[in-house]
């Protein structure tokens, strides 16, 4: 805690706050000549805010630190002000932050109701105090529309399982909602799986409650960007060297409903191509169709099982389940197995990792002890 200085107030501060604290919205107050000297005045309206106005005018017309004392309320509702430039020389912004509480016990702690402080000008206006008495809300914008996203992904996935007759199920963890594949839908999904396409594009239809083939065609990967819709979410099934490929792209520019539509949808999306035979090698997420070319697909798969998250999209091993569940692991080798003979007394030994660890008595030789 820091001591409060001993500089004295001057008679015609002391008096005009005690004679006017009706009459005045506020005081401005500067330290001269180690007296606390009233500088200026502001006469009170009915408006704070257009009082409030002439304070940043005043301040800046006198320059250099000040308090100013505001009257915000009742005659006990006072706010006082600390404007302490960056500019102000080090000694003088001790002596001010040291003189806070001695103005206010010359005028009276009990009609002060909060302190504030300030270094610009911008700082002392109505509404930046109007904003720092709003509650501390930590999350950021983009976390606020994050939040936004999700309860509006949450509305919709509601909505669509009632169009649908109340069919959900769940899958990592939250409702998927189960959406068919229209003839035209699985027209190109057959032209794929007898080799006449290597590409299909497919998506949800007007009514959302269906998924509808766009079309099927032989590409090149060296093309295949150029394939790509920019502007709206689509799913795409595409053969790469013999490999099949599920691409889920989601330009940023796309529209928050259908991004909801979509996302909510990419469960049944898989789960419909593989009802059709088609064995899926690997899934992956873009929301920029651009970065499809070879090098991207050679990294693709040279990626480990497991979601990873990387520039243009998150990628899913074909050790995925259709519903985003991890497939079996493999026993993870034991700790004991292989290390000092002496420890496999104590549990698991060379060789012995599928069985239970057993409990061993241990006799000591003679002459052990």
């Amino acid at each position: 805690m820091s001591c409060s200085s001993a500089i004295p107030a001057s008679d015609e501060l002391v008096r005009s706050f005690a004679n006017g604290n009706s009459a005045h919205r506020f005081l401005l107050v500067k330290i001269e000549n180690e007296v606390l000297v009233l500088k200026a005045v502001g006469a009170k309206t009915a408006s704070l805010a257009n009082d409030w106005a002439e304070i940043p005018r005043v301040a800046e017309r006198e320059g250099g630190p000040c308090y100013v004392v505001v009257r915000t309320g009742s005659e006990k509702e006072w706010c006082n002000i600390t404007f302490v430039p960056e500019s102000t020389k080090v000694k003088d912004k001790m002596v001010y932050a040291s003189t806070k509480a001695t103005l206010q016990r010359h005028l009276g702690f009990q009609f002060f109701s909060e302190e504030k402080h300030a270094n610009t000008i911008s700082e002392l206006t109505y509404e930046f105090y109007t904003g720092s008495n709003l509650p501390v809300y930590s999350l950021s914008k983009g976390e606020e529309s994050r939040i936004i996203a999700l309860k509006d992904e949450d509305r919709e996935r509601e909505e669509r399982v009632q169009q649908l007759g109340g069919k959900k199920r769940l899958s990592c963890g939250y409702h998927a909602v189960q959406i068919p594949l229209t003839d035209s839908a699985r027209s190109s999904l057959s032209q794929f799986s007898s080799g006449a396409a290597n590409f299909v594009e497919l998506k949800i239809n007007d009514r959302k409650d269906a998924i509808e083939g766009v079309g099927a065609q032989t590409v090149s990967t060296a093309v295949i960007a150029s394939k790509i819709t920019t502007t709206e979410p689509r799913y795409y099934v595409y053969k790469w060297q013999a490999k099949t490929v599920s691409l889920y792209v989601c330009p940023g520019n796309a529209p928050r409903p259908l991004r909801m539509v979509y996302s909510t949808s990419k469960p049944a999306f898989q789960s419909n191509i593989e009802a059709t035979g088609i064995r899926i090698d690997k899934s992956a997420e873009l929301d920029d169709g651009s970065e499809l070319n070879e090098a991207y697909f050679q990294s693709l798969f040279s990626r480990p099982a497991g979601v990873v998250s990387a520039a243009g999209g998150a990628y899913r091993a074909s050790g995925m389940s259709s519903s985003g569940g991890a497939a079996a692991r493999p026993r993870p080798t034991s700790v004991i197995a292989g290390a000092h003979p002496i420890y496999s007394l104590m549990g698991q030994g060379q060789g012995q990792t599928d069985r239970k660890p057993t409990k061993k008595i241990v006799i000591p030789p003679s002459g052990a002890w």
